[in-house]
């Protein structure tokens, strides 16, 4: 008996041996990306299997009996009979889809009565086929050795990898038939199935405001969601700026190869506690059993402050009456922080609050109020107040109150007679009962013509007065037209007399007068005046002139304004003289130097004397110095040419100039440069051609430029002798 116990001894201590580095003697702790599910453990759930299934053939049982007693266990029946190949039972664990069986942990303990049978652990697809992992396969290690009694369990705990979707524990037949004379089982207690899953939550079901909308969100609303995982969801959360504002943590069974449940949460949240109006970041969570996590994030635009009152508040065509009830109301919108403009709340009421009107726009960015409607005829104040996209809006924040009016009332206007003692005055008497007149303009035009003109018209005491310059509207027949406007817009017009004759006139209403003035301009056979004259920079220019009457009488004491306009599109015009006719109606006057110009000579007329222009342009050369750094040169030397534009106003981006020699008796320009800001320049010339002495001519020109207000000059000319080969 005692050589017996010592020869199982020593079977043990072989199959040990054949497990070798298969055995882990301490457990390892899951990792994320991994759970543990436990069996027949009995510090966990009381010993609870709920991980493992059975599956079995007749004759043949699978069971457990946990935590105390066989554990799990698959044998055959010991009724004496037989088994076919294959045939067995199995206790099954399968990973929920997706996921792998990474490893098992186990104590376990075996008995064989034939070695047909085989006993062990199990990896494999998700049917009965599979490798063996460990354990004793049919017709081999027949003599290893056996735990004795069905409760009873090697001391040391095994761990195996499996990375397959299932593990099973089996006892099968391994040969055509196996008796079921004996116990052939095997039983394992303290089960750790470690699931791998690297697989994150799915998240779906996204629901509520704070989920769902795009726009902008003011006050309380929710956001939910659902989660699931082939592990199930360990827990569910919702989060604002990084802050868990919302976590459900659903209750799990790490006995269960899916220990968690699927998941939802909805959480309502009032915005106005998030930290300020803008963008927040909503992330909904969810954690599966194995600890990977899944996110989903989103921007939500909270704004919880009512925009500040419009500014800039104006009604187009301004607060006064109008003739139609159509009133567009622009206004500037307040800087917004957060949601944008959204729509616009107005208020009409008449003057007093008694009778009111309320009303209401919405448009992105709305600044307008197009063909806003007064209720009835009269006067009306208006305020208004603004609503963000978040539905934020305030009455106490409305614009300040603007009154609104019109009236349909037309005036009535008739022109008047003409007057010897001032025949280009023209009146028309004007009167409204409404609103009253505020503009009106008096018109001509002349007779078979069909556009009008207005006159410079002014109204004053219930009259329209306009005057006719009949200076340049040459002669002939015109008619008169009348035109009066009210307050509120409406227009009415006359072309007849109070009288009803029609409104007509005959030009010239005023004695003609006749101007003859020039520059003058002397020559060897005398003084000319002319209109246009060119002249060097510096010269003293005398302008003289006669008014005379059509016959050639002359016309004295009346005074003539000259004008000067330098031609530089920059210079504001101004007066250079005043002066007054001569007893034989002459008149002169000196230009002082400076620029090219326009002088514009003007008499202004008087109320039986009409008035005339004439216009005189002064061409003013430009000039430059030039000189060179010596007179004499070699063939090969470089001669340096300078000079200043002395008539000034040089622009900014200098003054171009052009360097000329006289070549077979024309000027030909053969350098260009510009000046500086202050108009002096410089130019450098190789002389590389000259063959024996020769004496070259050179000149610097002017050009003229658009808005320099000079005619071309330039420079005198000088000599400069080279010495060729």
């Amino acid at each position: 008996m005692i050589e017996e116990r010592s020869k199982m001894r020593i079977r043990l201590v072989n199959l040990l041996v054949v497990v070798g580095l298969a055995m882990v003697l301490a457990p390892s702790v899951a990792q994320a990306g991994t759970y543990d599910v436990h069996a027949c453990n009995p510090a966990v759930a009381g010993g609870a299997n709920n991980a493992f299934f059975p599956l079995n053939n007749g004759g043949l049982t699978a069971f457990a009996e946990c935590p105390a007693g066989q554990g799990i266990t698959v044998r055959n029946g010991w009724d004496n009979g037989q088994s076919s190949f294959l045939e067995g039972a199995y206790m099954v664990f399968d990973a929920p889809s997706g996921n792998l069986v990474e490893s098992v942990q186990f104590q376990a303990g075996f008995e064989r009565h034939d070695c047909s049978w085989g006993t062990g652990v199990i990896a494999s697809g998700y049917d009965l086929g599979g490798t063996r992992v460990w354990g004793f396969a049919p017709g081999a290690d027949c003599g290893s050795g056996q735990t004795p009694g069905p409760t009873s369990f090697f001391p040391s705990r095994l761990d195996f990898p499996i990375n397959q979707p299932r593990v099973r524990f089996e006892t099968r037949c391994g040969a055509g038939s196996c008796p079921r004379t004996g116990i052939a089982a095997f039983r394992v207690r303290d089960v750790l199935v470690r699931v791998r899953d690297d697989a994150g939550p799915t998240l779906a079901g996204g629901r509520g405001a704070l989920w769902t909308s795009d726009g902008w969100l003011a006050g309380s609303h929710t956001a939910g969601f659902d989660a699931s995982d082939p592990s199930g969801i360990r827990e569910i959360g919702i989060s604002v700026d990084g802050k868990r504002v919302g976590t459900s943590s659903p209750p799990c069974d790490f006995t269960r190869p899916t220990p968690c449940p699927p998941a939802s949460i909805e959480e309502p949240q009032n915005t106005s506690g998030w930290g300020g109006d803008g963008e927040h970041t909503v992330t909904l969570t969810a954690v599966d059993a194995a600890g990977n996590a899944s996110t989903s994030s989103r921007t939500v635009k909270v704004d919880n402050t009512a925009p500040d009152a419009p500014t800039d508040v104006i009604v187009e065509g301004g607060s006064g009456w109008r003739p139609s009830n159509g009133f567009n109301v622009r206004w500037t919108n307040p800087e917004q922080t957060a949601s944008p403009i959204a729509g616009v709340n107005w208020e009409l009421c008449t003057p007093g609050g008694k009778e009111c009107k309320r009303g209401s726009e919405e448009r992105a960015d709305i600044n307008v109020l197009d063909k806003l409607e007064l209720p009835a005829p009269g006067e009306y104040v208006l305020k208004l107040w603004l609503r963000d996209a978040a539905g934020n809006q305030e009455e106490r924040l409305a614009s300040a109150p603007m009154t609104l009016r019109y009236d349909d009332a037309s005036p009535e206007v008739e022109l008047e007679p003409l007057t010897a003692e001032d025949p280009t005055r023209v009146t028309a008497r004007v009167s409204d009962r409404g609103s009253g007149v505020v503009s009106g303009a008096i018109e001509l035009r002349r007779v078979g013509a069909t556009e009008w003109t207005a006159l410079e018209t002014t109204v004053d005491a219930g009259h329209l007065i306009a005057r006719i310059n009949d200076e340049g509207l040459g002669d002939g027949l015109f008619e008169l037209r009348a035109r009066a406007a009210d307050h509120a817009g409406n227009e009415r017009s006359t072309t007849t007399m109070k009288d009803g004759r029609t409104a007509q006139i005959t030009l010239p209403l005023r004695l003609k007068t006749k101007l003859a003035v020039g520059v003058v301009k002397r020559s060897r056979r005398g003084e000319k005046l002319v209109s246009a004259a060119r002249v060097s920079y510096g010269q003293l220019v005398r302008v003289r002139g006669r008014m005379t009457s059509p016959e050639g009488n002359p016309l004295q004491d009346l005074e003539v304004q000259a004008i000067s306009q330098v031609l530089d599109g920059v210079t504001p015009p101004r007066v250079i003289a005043t002066v007054k006719t001569s007893r034989t109606g002459r008149f002169s006057f000196l230009v002082r130097k400076g620029p090219s110009r326009s002088i514009t000579v003007r008499y202004a007329g008087a109320p039986q004397v009409r008035s005339v222009t004439r216009d005189l342009k002064l061409n003013v050369r430009s000039r430059t110095t030039l000189r060179p750094n010596r007179r004499s040169f070699v063939n090969g030397d470089t001669v340096r040419f300078r000079g200043a534009v002395t008539t000034g106003r040089i622009p900014g981006a200098g003054k171009l100039i052009e360097v000329q020699v006289l070549s077979r008796g024309k000027w030909r320009t053969f350098a260009t440069t510009r000046t500086g800001k202050k108009g002096t320049w410089r130019h450098d010339y190789r002389f590389d051609g000259t063959n024996g002495r020769v004496t070259y001519r050179f000149r610097a020109r002017v050009p003229r430029e658009s808005g320099y207000p000079f005619v071309t000059g330039g420079s005198r000319s000088i000599r400069v002798r080279v010495r060729g080969l």
